[in-house]
């Protein structure tokens, strides 16, 4: 009898011990969002802007001001929150730049590159850094690179859209 509980003790330990660690896990995320959120509402007031839907992804939080014609851009890291407001009227450009390694050609950094036409200095939107992303993650942030980079420029081109037409998938 007391094999069979030893067997069941040991058996049942990594259940509760995993248990436990998804739930840290999932507490973790809800304050990292509570934080990106706060974030986002302080870069909105402080630019007197009226942020509509907030897209989060992996630390990461874009929303848009549509009638503003501004982008907001959060990246939460554990050191230090990349804060970046964009004005889609006055930007000359925006790319998506991906640094690989020169010996394995493993893409060490994605980013989109923006430039607004009073500054002097190019903002990088960074979506995957291999030192902070975890590597599963790497297609999905690529791909969400694409598509903020695409609707980034659709918005910088079309100076009279009427955005509610707008088709969103």
């Amino acid at each position: 009898m007391g094999t069979l509980l030893i067997i069941i003790f040991f058996l049942l330990l990594p259940t509760f011990v995993i248990c436990f660690l998804a739930i840290l896990e999932e507490k973790r995320k809800k304050q990292i969002k509570k934080e990106i959120k706060k974030t986002i509402g302080q870069l909105a007031k402080k630019n007197k802007l009226q942020v509509g839907q907030i897209y989060f992804f992996h630390r990461k939080a874009i929303s848009m001001d549509k009638k503003n014609r501004k982008f907001l851009f959060v990246n939460y890291h554990k050191e230090f929150v990349d804060q970046i407001c964009i004005d889609l009227e006055t930007l000359v450009f925006c790319r998506i730049v991906k640094i690989e390694n020169e010996y394995s050609k493993c893409v060490e950094k994605v980013f989109i590159e923006v430039k607004n036409k009073g500054d002097n200095k190019v903002s990088k939107l960074v979506f995957y850094d291999r030192s902070f992303d975890n590597i599963r993650a790497k297609a999905t942030l690529i791909r969400e690179a694409e598509y903020w980079s695409d609707k980034i420029n659709f918005y910088r081109g079309s100076k009279n859209f009427n955005y509610a037409f707008e088709y969103v998938l």
